[in-house]
């Protein structure tokens, strides 16, 4: 489908209200809405339509799973909605109702589409040209996580395309079930495991947990990076290859369906499992005014730091001391969760060495994971980090869920870290 729309003089897209019962308006049974105007003392009152962003994003065919791949690769596009009929391009957009200059008419006209038009988003604006490598190959996945699919199976033949043309831009990207795989070098590479739902989803069982089509519900995406031999796709009873293999060891054979193959079903983790403890907090309203001062080693040397006290809601209390533990804000995938042990595993390869004093400025990255029986299933996600993230909330309490005014980490080894267990997870 790439290589179709791609290659289209032009596409038409249907974005009326009623696309399935109108048809396209003005050219079926519907005509499209009157642009009215009234004259008053000599001067002309011209009714204004929406923009068509709103249009577009009210209209049934953005929510569609299957429509998606229209936007994302045709570079030209007509779009018929209900109150007329508009231009799309990768370098501007235009509406038939409304008069512009055409060397006014610039890419920044996309920013409202930003999404919708996925590919405009990589526009280079003085050149015009798209500009796509690895950094761009998930930003098509927390629009597209949003669509809906008359049979939940189709959500990985809906993006094969979008897939595929990533495997042949200048710096390819593979993947495995929609998992984008990129940056590979003899140590380490970038897999997709850490995205994050900001609301509930709820499982599609046609797809493994770890990967974001597993899922119904839209997906914040964030890059991982793995060390080289620590995972592996497999049977559940052993591994088959590391992901980032999956091209030269499966490359003449992309034909060949994921879901038609066990061998790349479940994955095989070698890392750091940490026993997770998780409690819920509602804060009362003089608890949510709290905040703590935090003394902490970063690569510039000491610093002291108050923050705001995390949001209600699940955390993973993370054992500091003997009478010091952080709370970290959890990510959760679903809402039924059941009784079994949820285990975190940490996905920051880079910093998984010894366990030094800066360990709270480079942060912890956890996926969380449920036993479903000697199997995991990936539920959520929880992280903390000092390192570029404006906005950090955190808890400090003692044993006793105390919180804390002041902790001083300059010393601390992490005791959540030091005794994590290294094993292998098979992660169903």
């Amino acid at each position: 489908m790439n290589l179709i729309y791609c290659n289209a003089v032009i596409t038409l897209i249907n974005a009326a209200s009623e696309s399935r019962k109108h048809g396209l308006p003005g050219i079926s049974t519907v005509p499209r809405y009157q642009q009215l105007q009234e004259t008053f003392k000599h001067t002309c009152f011209v009714q204004c339509f929406p923009d068509i962003s709103h249009m577009v994003k009210a209209s049934p065919w953005c929510t569609r799973g299957w429509t998606f791949q229209e936007g994302f690769f045709a570079p030209r596009r007509i779009v018929f909605t209900d109150y007329g009929v508009s231009y799309l391009c990768h370098g501007m957009h235009c509406m038939e109702w409304k008069q512009h200059p055409l060397d006014q008419i610039t890419p920044k006209s996309l920013l409202p589409l930003e999404g919708i038009i996925p590919m405009a988003a990589n526009v280079n604006t003085k050149t015009y040209k798209l500009e796509v490598n690895w950094r761009s190959a998930s930003d098509w996945i927390p629009e597209y996580s949003k669509r809906n699919f008359t049979y939940s199976s189709d959500a990985l033949d809906a993006c094969r395309g979008i897939l595929n043309y990533f495997r042949g831009v200048e710096e390819p990207v593979y993947s495995v079930w929609g998992t984008p795989i990129s940056c590979v070098d003899p140590t380490s590479y970038i897999f997709e495991l850490r995205w994050r739902h900001e609301a509930l989803a709820t499982r599609n069982v046609n797809f493994p947990s770890w990967s974001f089509l597993g899922w119904h519900g839209a997906v914040s995406p964030e890059a991982t990076r793995i060390a080289s031999k620590s995972l592996y796709l497999g049977h559940y009873q052993e591994p088959f290859l590391e992901p980032k293999d999956i091209e030269r060891v499966l490359g003449d054979r992309r034909s060949l369906r994921e879901e038609n193959d066990s061998r790349l079903r479940y994955l095989h983790f070698k890392t750091k499992v940490i026993y997770l403890s998780l409690v819920y907090n509602d804060w009362t309203t003089q608890q949510k005014k709290h905040r703590t001062c935090v003394r902490y080693l970063t690569l510039g040397g000491l610093k002291s730091e108050y923050f705001d006290l995390i949001p209600a809601g699940y955390h993973a209390s993370l054992r500091l001391a003997s009478n010091l533990y952080m709370l970290t804000y959890v990510y959760y995938d679903r809402e039924t969760l059941g009784c079994s042990g949820k285990i975190g595993i940490r996905l920051d390869p880079e910093y998984m060495g010894d366990v030094g004093p800066a360990w709270i400025f480079f942060g912890i990255d956890l996926l969380i994971l449920e036993d479903q029986g000697g199997l995991y299933e990936r539920v959520g996600v929880t992280k903390f980090s000092l390192r570029g993230d404006a906005n950090v909330c955190v808890a400090f309490t003692d044993a006793a869920g105390e919180l804390l005014d002041y902790v001083d980490l300059v010393t601390i080894l992490p005791y959540f870290l030091i005794e994590g267990e290294e094993c292998t997870v098979v992660i169903s």
